[in-house]
């Protein structure tokens, strides 16, 4: 058993359970307001604070003995997807370090602090041969200050993890995913994440702040103008090889507003639809007894359920 722990903007995100070979079985889970000024945009502020918001959680669940997977999700990393020769890890990590200084906008050649580079293989067989890569640049400092967080309030850190990387796993997981070419539409109150997928290939992600207020029409027209965009993208990138994008998929939004979403946005002439983790993930326990009062949507725990898949 282990933890899935997500922080948005706002509210920590945790599940505890386990990745099985066709399900992830879930036996907890808390969705809790951060504390004030413990955080900012995903990026901690406060060490002690959230130190004391964790302990918190942790004698919550008595889940410190259980390994720990993180999952970081701000625009402070830097992702890209890369083709790259087939050479060694180390070399691979320094085409990425150098992909990624070049663009660093000082002119200087070296990044204006400490990153750590890692990357996931998204294709074993790009055009050129080589293979395609997931490639993330990340703070040292932001990653230094979650661990020293996370170990100060008792738990044990198995691994940290970027949200486009749990959402690449996540796809890969879901059969009636995997080899679809879609958008996939991500709410996380005023954030929204926009994510392209070909024949089940990340290819991109943009993020973006929504400024109208919940429950209004003009937030349905902010979200439906970047999806339009999203899907024009798409079609100017595309070739005879590539296979066209037949729907939007979207995790993170209530009943409610999905219901106003498939009557409003028909208009982008693709399908329309929540996404499907019924038969992915398994409430167990205390998990299912705990649903049944406060209820439990899985879809906006996409990251802490990629982050338990072991691929």
């Amino acid at each position: 058993m282990e933890n899935s722990i997500y922080c948005s903007p706002t509210h920590m995100r945790l599940l505890i359970g386990s990745a099985e070979a066709k399900q992830v079985r879930i036996d907890g889970f808390e969705e809790a307001p951060l504390p004030e000024d413990g955080m900012i945009n995903s990026i901690i502020t406060d060490e002690n604070k959230m130190v004391g918001f964790f302990e918190d959680v942790q004698s919550r669940h008595g889940i410190g003995r259980n390994n720990t997977a993180l999952t970081i999700h701000t625009n402070s990393i830097q992702t890209k997807v890369m083709d790259v020769p087939r050479v060694p890890e180390a070399k691979a990590l320094e085409f990425i370090r150098r992909e990624f200084v070049q663009y660093d906008g000082l002119g200087a050649g070296e990044p204006a602090e400490e990153d750590i580079y890692d990357y996931t293989i998204l294709n074993n067989k790009s055009a050129s041969g080589g293979v395609t890569l997931l490639a993330a640049s990340v703070p040292a400092q932001l990653l230094r200050s979650y661990r020293n967080v996370l170990a100060d309030a008792g738990f044990k850190l198995k691994s940290i993890n970027v949200g486009v990387n749990c959402n690449v796993k996540l796809v890969r997981f879901l059969p009636q995913l995997a080899q679809e070419s879609f958008v996939l539409v991500q709410a996380d109150g005023r954030n929204l994440s926009l994510s392209l997928f070909i024949a089940g290939v990340f290819r991109v992600t943009n993020r973006y702040r929504l400024v109208a207020e919940l429950g209004t029409k003009d937030r349905l027209m902010e979200i439906g103008s970047n999806v339009s965009s999203m899907l024009q993208f798409a079609v100017s990138q595309r070739d005879e090889d590539t296979p066209p994008v037949g729907s939007a998929v979207f995790a993170g939004f209530h009943e409610a507003e999905f219901s106003l979403i498939a009557q409003e946005f028909a208009y982008l002439n693709v399908e329309l639809k929540k996404i499907d983790l019924s038969d992915a993930v398994r409430l167990s326990g205390p998990a299912a007894e705990h649903a049944e009062s406060a209820g439990f949507n899985p879809g906006f725990y996409l990251f802490n359920i990629g982050a338990m898949l072991k691929k």
